[in-house]
Protein backbone atom coordinates (compact mmCIF):
# COMPACT_ATOMS: atom_id res chain seq x y z
CA UNK A 1 0.00 0.00 0.00
CA UNK A 2 1.29 3.50 -0.77
CA UNK A 3 1.47 5.57 2.11
CA UNK A 4 1.68 8.72 1.04
CA UNK A 5 -1.35 8.17 -1.49
CA UNK A 6 -2.89 7.43 1.84
CA UNK A 7 -2.20 10.46 2.96
CA UNK A 8 -3.68 12.28 0.12
CA UNK A 9 -6.98 10.48 -0.09
CA UNK A 10 -7.42 11.63 3.65
CA UNK A 11 -6.15 14.96 3.27
CA UNK A 12 -8.66 15.42 0.41
CA UNK A 13 -11.32 13.63 2.56
CA UNK A 14 -11.84 11.03 -0.14
CA UNK A 15 -12.27 7.07 0.99
CA UNK A 16 -11.94 4.93 -1.96
CA UNK A 17 -14.95 3.38 -3.68
CA UNK A 18 -12.66 -0.34 -3.74
CA UNK A 19 -13.73 -0.91 0.04
CA UNK A 20 -17.91 -1.52 -0.77
CA UNK A 21 -16.80 -4.64 -3.25
CA UNK A 22 -17.69 -7.50 -1.65
CA UNK A 23 -14.87 -10.37 -1.92
CA UNK A 24 -15.72 -13.40 -4.21
CA UNK A 25 -13.58 -16.44 -2.02
CA UNK A 26 -11.70 -17.83 -4.44
CA UNK A 27 -10.26 -21.64 -4.65
CA UNK A 28 -6.99 -20.18 -3.29
CA UNK A 29 -8.77 -18.58 -0.37
CA UNK A 30 -10.69 -21.89 0.35
CA UNK A 31 -7.24 -23.90 0.86
CA UNK A 32 -5.55 -21.05 2.11
CA UNK A 33 -2.61 -20.40 0.13
CA UNK A 34 -3.65 -16.99 -0.95
CA UNK A 35 -1.11 -15.21 0.75
CA UNK A 36 1.53 -17.39 0.00
CA UNK A 37 3.98 -17.17 -3.19
CA UNK A 38 4.49 -20.71 -4.51
CA UNK A 39 1.22 -21.33 -5.61
CA UNK A 40 1.17 -18.09 -7.43
CA UNK A 41 4.24 -19.13 -8.93
CA UNK A 42 2.46 -22.37 -10.08
CA UNK A 43 -0.29 -20.97 -11.39
CA UNK A 44 1.30 -18.33 -13.44
CA UNK A 45 4.03 -21.02 -14.57
CA UNK A 46 1.50 -23.32 -15.98
CA UNK A 47 0.13 -19.97 -17.91
CA UNK A 48 3.87 -19.09 -19.19
CA UNK A 49 4.51 -22.62 -20.81
CA UNK A 50 3.45 -21.80 -24.24
CA UNK A 51 2.90 -25.79 -25.11
CA UNK A 52 0.46 -26.21 -22.17
CA UNK A 53 -3.03 -27.42 -22.32
CA UNK A 54 -4.71 -23.85 -21.96
CA UNK A 55 -3.33 -23.29 -25.94
CA UNK A 56 -2.82 -19.72 -25.11
CA UNK A 57 0.85 -20.43 -26.80
CA UNK A 58 3.10 -17.34 -25.54
CA UNK A 59 0.19 -15.16 -24.92
CA UNK A 60 1.14 -14.54 -20.76
CA UNK A 61 4.91 -14.03 -21.85
CA UNK A 62 3.77 -11.27 -24.31
CA UNK A 63 1.66 -9.46 -21.53
CA UNK A 64 4.38 -9.25 -19.20
CA UNK A 65 6.55 -7.52 -21.82
CA UNK A 66 3.69 -5.14 -22.58
CA UNK A 67 3.52 -4.29 -18.96
CA UNK A 68 5.23 -1.22 -17.84
CA UNK A 69 8.29 -2.08 -15.32
CA UNK A 70 9.53 0.28 -12.34
CA UNK A 71 12.31 0.93 -10.31
CA UNK A 72 11.56 -0.61 -6.85
CA UNK A 73 12.38 2.20 -4.79
CA UNK A 74 11.13 4.51 -2.36
CA UNK A 75 8.93 6.90 -5.00
CA UNK A 76 6.30 10.58 -4.38
CA UNK A 77 6.32 11.02 -8.56
CA UNK A 78 4.69 7.42 -9.94
CA UNK A 79 0.61 7.64 -8.43
CA UNK A 80 -0.54 4.62 -6.98
CA UNK A 81 -4.13 4.24 -5.98
CA UNK A 82 -4.92 2.28 -2.90
CA UNK A 83 -7.29 -1.02 -3.87
CA UNK A 84 -6.98 -0.96 -7.53
CA UNK A 85 -3.36 -0.32 -7.89
CA UNK A 86 -3.58 1.88 -11.20
CA UNK A 87 -0.23 3.10 -12.15
CA UNK A 88 -0.11 6.08 -14.64
CA UNK A 89 1.89 5.95 -17.67
CA UNK A 90 2.38 4.04 -21.11
CA UNK A 91 3.08 0.55 -21.28
CA UNK A 92 6.35 -0.11 -23.17
CA UNK A 93 6.02 -3.30 -25.77
CA UNK A 94 9.67 -5.02 -25.72
CA UNK A 95 8.10 -8.50 -27.36
CA UNK A 96 10.69 -7.45 -30.40
CA UNK A 97 13.74 -7.90 -28.30
CA UNK A 98 13.74 -11.35 -27.43
CA UNK A 99 12.87 -14.77 -29.63
CA UNK A 100 9.86 -15.40 -28.50
CA UNK A 101 9.87 -19.02 -29.88
CA UNK A 102 7.28 -21.07 -28.02
CA UNK A 103 9.25 -24.51 -28.64
CA UNK A 104 12.50 -23.03 -27.39
CA UNK A 105 10.87 -21.98 -23.92
CA UNK A 106 10.91 -23.16 -20.54
CA UNK A 107 9.55 -22.42 -17.45
CA UNK A 108 10.64 -23.51 -14.16
CA UNK A 109 9.09 -23.06 -10.45
CA UNK A 110 11.15 -23.45 -7.50
CA UNK A 111 14.50 -23.19 -8.88
CA UNK A 112 17.42 -23.90 -6.17
CA UNK A 113 20.15 -21.24 -6.42
CA UNK A 114 22.70 -23.34 -4.25
CA UNK A 115 23.17 -20.89 -1.29
CA UNK A 116 19.62 -22.61 0.30
CA UNK A 117 17.32 -20.12 -1.51
CA UNK A 118 14.81 -20.39 -4.25
CA UNK A 119 13.99 -18.16 -7.06
CA UNK A 120 9.70 -18.73 -7.86
CA UNK A 121 9.90 -18.52 -11.80
CA UNK A 122 12.48 -18.79 -13.89
CA UNK A 123 11.46 -18.78 -17.61
CA UNK A 124 14.33 -19.17 -20.25
CA UNK A 125 14.30 -18.69 -23.80
CA UNK A 126 17.01 -19.28 -27.01
CA UNK A 127 18.81 -15.40 -26.00
CA UNK A 128 16.53 -14.41 -22.67
CA UNK A 129 16.26 -15.83 -19.00
CA UNK A 130 13.44 -14.10 -17.09
CA UNK A 131 13.87 -14.09 -13.30
CA UNK A 132 10.77 -13.49 -11.30
CA UNK A 133 10.29 -13.41 -7.31
CA UNK A 134 6.82 -12.95 -5.94
CA UNK A 135 5.76 -11.27 -3.57
CA UNK A 136 2.19 -10.91 -2.23
CA UNK A 137 1.80 -9.98 1.66
CA UNK A 138 5.57 -10.00 2.99
CA UNK A 139 8.02 -7.51 2.93
CA UNK A 140 10.54 -7.30 0.17
CA UNK A 141 14.03 -8.51 1.57
CA UNK A 142 15.17 -11.42 -0.43
CA UNK A 143 18.37 -11.79 -1.24
CA UNK A 144 18.10 -10.43 -4.73
CA UNK A 145 21.37 -10.27 -5.55
CA UNK A 146 22.09 -14.23 -5.17
CA UNK A 147 19.33 -14.25 -7.36
CA UNK A 148 20.82 -12.24 -9.92
CA UNK A 149 24.62 -14.23 -9.93
CA UNK A 150 22.47 -17.03 -10.43
CA UNK A 151 21.09 -16.54 -13.08
CA UNK A 152 23.82 -14.83 -15.02
CA UNK A 153 25.77 -17.71 -13.86
CA UNK A 154 24.12 -20.58 -15.11
CA UNK A 155 22.72 -18.52 -18.10
CA UNK A 156 25.01 -16.73 -19.67
CA UNK A 157 25.19 -14.77 -23.24
CA UNK A 158 21.29 -14.12 -22.52
CA UNK A 159 19.69 -10.86 -22.26
CA UNK A 160 18.50 -11.18 -18.32
CA UNK A 161 15.66 -9.43 -17.00
CA UNK A 162 14.77 -9.50 -13.32
CA UNK A 163 11.16 -8.95 -12.24
CA UNK A 164 9.60 -8.80 -8.92
CA UNK A 165 5.67 -9.15 -9.23
CA UNK A 166 3.18 -7.77 -6.52
CA UNK A 167 -0.43 -6.17 -6.09
CA UNK A 168 0.93 -3.52 -4.37
CA UNK A 169 4.07 -0.87 -4.89
CA UNK A 170 7.60 -2.32 -2.45
CA UNK A 171 9.92 -0.91 -1.22
CA UNK A 172 12.92 -2.81 -0.07
CA UNK A 173 14.59 -3.75 2.74
CA UNK A 174 17.48 -5.64 4.01
CA UNK A 175 19.16 -7.39 1.23
CA UNK A 176 16.86 -6.12 -1.28
CA UNK A 177 18.47 -2.98 -1.01
CA UNK A 178 21.80 -4.00 -2.59
CA UNK A 179 20.47 -4.15 -6.23
CA UNK A 180 18.39 -1.81 -8.34
CA UNK A 181 18.27 -4.65 -11.72
CA UNK A 182 15.24 -5.75 -10.65
CA UNK A 183 12.29 -3.96 -11.91
CA UNK A 184 8.24 -3.88 -10.24
CA UNK A 185 5.69 -5.51 -12.17
CA UNK A 186 2.43 -4.64 -10.74
CA UNK A 187 -0.39 -7.55 -11.22
CA UNK A 188 -3.08 -5.53 -11.84
CA UNK A 189 -1.68 -4.32 -14.85
CA UNK A 190 0.02 -7.56 -15.70
CA UNK A 191 -3.42 -9.19 -16.26
CA UNK A 192 -5.01 -6.41 -17.65
CA UNK A 193 -2.78 -7.14 -20.37
CA UNK A 194 -3.73 -10.53 -20.57
CA UNK A 195 -6.95 -10.27 -20.81
CA UNK A 196 -6.79 -7.33 -23.48
CA UNK A 197 -4.60 -9.74 -25.59
CA UNK A 198 -7.39 -12.73 -24.84
CA UNK A 199 -9.68 -11.69 -27.73
CA UNK A 200 -6.92 -12.88 -29.92
CA UNK A 201 -7.03 -16.02 -29.15
CA UNK A 202 -10.57 -16.65 -28.21
CA UNK A 203 -11.94 -20.27 -29.67
CA UNK A 204 -14.45 -22.74 -28.33
CA UNK A 205 -12.17 -25.53 -26.85
CA UNK A 206 -14.37 -26.27 -23.70
CA UNK A 207 -10.95 -28.02 -22.02
CA UNK A 208 -9.51 -24.62 -22.46
CA UNK A 209 -11.64 -22.56 -21.19
CA UNK A 210 -12.17 -24.63 -18.24
CA UNK A 211 -8.37 -24.05 -17.93
CA UNK A 212 -9.11 -20.02 -17.86
CA UNK A 213 -11.11 -20.21 -14.90
CA UNK A 214 -7.63 -20.97 -12.67
CA UNK A 215 -6.73 -17.39 -14.15
CA UNK A 216 -9.79 -16.09 -13.15
CA UNK A 217 -9.31 -17.35 -9.80
CA UNK A 218 -6.02 -15.87 -9.29
CA UNK A 219 -7.12 -12.53 -10.50
CA UNK A 220 -9.96 -12.58 -8.18
CA UNK A 221 -6.97 -13.45 -5.38
CA UNK A 222 -5.27 -10.99 -6.08
CA UNK A 223 -8.20 -8.26 -6.35
CA UNK A 224 -9.48 -9.84 -2.60
CA UNK A 225 -6.47 -8.89 -1.36
CA UNK A 226 -6.60 -5.51 -2.64
CA UNK A 227 -9.83 -4.89 -1.39
CA UNK A 228 -9.18 -6.13 2.12
CA UNK A 229 -5.82 -3.93 2.22
CA UNK A 230 -7.68 -0.72 1.43
CA UNK A 231 -10.47 -1.44 3.89
CA UNK A 232 -8.03 -2.14 6.42
CA UNK A 233 -6.37 1.35 5.76
CA UNK A 234 -9.52 2.99 5.50
CA UNK A 235 -10.86 1.81 9.23
CA UNK A 236 -7.27 2.47 10.60
CA UNK A 237 -7.55 6.14 9.39
CA UNK A 238 -10.79 6.53 10.71
CA UNK A 239 -9.79 5.17 14.32
CA UNK A 240 -7.66 7.32 14.14
CA UNK A 241 -9.31 10.47 13.05
CA UNK A 242 -12.75 9.38 15.85
CA UNK A 243 -9.49 8.98 18.62
CA UNK A 244 -8.90 12.95 17.17
CA UNK A 245 -12.87 13.55 18.35
CA UNK A 246 -12.09 11.66 22.03
CA UNK A 247 -13.93 8.42 21.08
CA UNK A 248 -11.19 5.14 21.87
CA UNK A 249 -12.08 2.47 19.13
CA UNK A 250 -10.12 -0.45 18.49
CA UNK A 251 -9.72 -2.57 15.46
CA UNK A 252 -11.15 -6.03 15.29
CA UNK A 253 -10.22 -8.60 12.33
CA UNK A 254 -12.53 -11.47 12.39
CA UNK A 255 -15.55 -10.69 10.30
CA UNK A 256 -14.69 -8.87 7.54
CA UNK A 257 -12.60 -6.29 9.69
CA UNK A 258 -14.89 -3.15 11.73
CA UNK A 259 -13.89 -0.91 14.45
CA UNK A 260 -15.59 -1.91 17.99
CA UNK A 261 -15.95 1.44 21.13
CA UNK A 262 -16.47 -0.44 23.97
CA UNK A 263 -18.34 0.42 27.18
CA UNK A 264 -18.35 -2.05 30.02
CA UNK A 265 -20.76 -4.64 28.56
CA UNK A 266 -21.84 -2.48 26.12
CA UNK A 267 -20.27 -1.78 22.36
CA UNK A 268 -20.77 0.31 19.58
CA UNK A 269 -19.58 -1.45 15.59
CA UNK A 270 -18.79 0.23 12.48
CA UNK A 271 -18.47 -2.01 9.47
CA UNK A 272 -17.96 -1.59 6.14
CA UNK A 273 -21.05 -2.94 4.12
CA UNK A 274 -21.69 -3.19 0.00
CA UNK A 275 -23.96 -0.01 0.40
CA UNK A 276 -21.83 2.09 2.74
CA UNK A 277 -21.60 2.11 6.67
CA UNK A 278 -23.06 -0.02 9.33
CA UNK A 279 -23.51 1.09 12.58
CA UNK A 280 -24.56 -1.14 15.46
CA UNK A 281 -25.41 -0.88 19.00
CA UNK A 282 -24.52 -4.25 21.65
CA UNK A 283 -25.25 -5.12 24.71
CA UNK A 284 -22.92 -8.39 25.77
CA UNK A 285 -23.48 -10.81 22.77
CA UNK A 286 -26.80 -9.46 21.81
CA UNK A 287 -27.48 -6.65 19.10
CA UNK A 288 -29.98 -3.96 20.49
CA UNK A 289 -30.02 -1.41 17.38
CA UNK A 290 -28.36 -0.57 13.95
CA UNK A 291 -28.04 2.02 11.25
CA UNK A 292 -27.07 2.27 8.21
CA UNK A 293 -25.25 5.10 6.08
CA UNK A 294 -26.34 3.45 2.24
CA UNK A 295 -23.72 5.86 0.90
CA UNK A 296 -20.46 5.23 -1.09
CA UNK A 297 -19.71 8.71 -1.89
CA UNK A 298 -19.27 10.03 1.71
CA UNK A 299 -16.15 11.22 2.93
CA UNK A 300 -14.50 10.76 6.05
CA UNK A 301 -15.61 14.24 7.43
CA UNK A 302 -19.46 13.67 6.95
CA UNK A 303 -19.06 9.81 8.41
CA UNK A 304 -17.05 10.87 11.24
CA UNK A 305 -20.27 13.22 12.23
CA UNK A 306 -23.19 10.57 11.43
CA UNK A 307 -20.41 8.70 13.93
CA UNK A 308 -20.32 11.35 16.35
CA UNK A 309 -24.11 11.89 16.07
CA UNK A 310 -24.53 7.70 16.69
CA UNK A 311 -22.19 7.64 19.62
CA UNK A 312 -24.35 10.47 21.39
CA UNK A 313 -27.46 8.96 21.21
CA UNK A 314 -25.91 6.02 22.17
CA UNK A 315 -24.18 7.06 25.43
CA UNK A 316 -26.96 9.09 25.89
CA UNK A 317 -29.28 5.67 25.80
CA UNK A 318 -26.96 4.13 28.23
CA UNK A 319 -27.59 7.00 30.49
CA UNK A 320 -31.10 6.65 30.74
CA UNK A 321 -31.07 2.97 31.13
CA UNK A 322 -28.64 3.57 34.06
CA UNK A 323 -30.59 6.50 35.76
CA UNK A 324 -33.95 4.32 35.33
Amino acid sequence: MAKHHLIIHEIMDVIDKVIYKEPRKTFMEILKVNEREVPFARVLGFFFRPKEKHKLGILFLRALLKTRWLGIKPSVDIITEPGSQRIGGNEIDRTSEIDLMPDSIKVKVEEPTGEGKRIDLLIIGNDFVICIEFKINHELNNPLEEYIQFTKSAYPNKKHIFLVLSPFRKEPTGEAKKTTEFKLVILSRFFSNVKELLSEHYHDDEEAGDYYQYFNDLVQTVENRGIRSTRFHTLATLCKKLKDNGIYSEYIKSKGGYLEVKRGRHALKIRINTFGWQLEKWSGSEKSGQENIKDTDIGYQELLNRIKAFYKNWIKYQSTVLDG
